[in-house]
């Protein structure tokens, strides 16, 4: 399963906010699945998403 996960400044300044989703996602790999990021800035963007996810098809 492919999985995408956004992240914004809001949300990730403080730095444990980044440690606790770097250690979801390698646990999320760990059970198989792949995992893509992208910022809240690349939602903004038409096509943006669909390209970052075709990418990891």
């Amino acid at each position: 399963m492919l999985l995408l996960e956004a992240d914004g400044r809001q949300f990730h300044d403080p730095l444990t906010a980044l440690y606790r989703d770097r250690e979801r996602a390698n646990a999320l790999v760990g059970l198989g699945h792949d995992v893509v990021r992208c910022t809240w800035a690349d939602t903004c963007v038409p096509g943006r998403v669909a390209a970052i996810v075709r990418a990891a098809l």
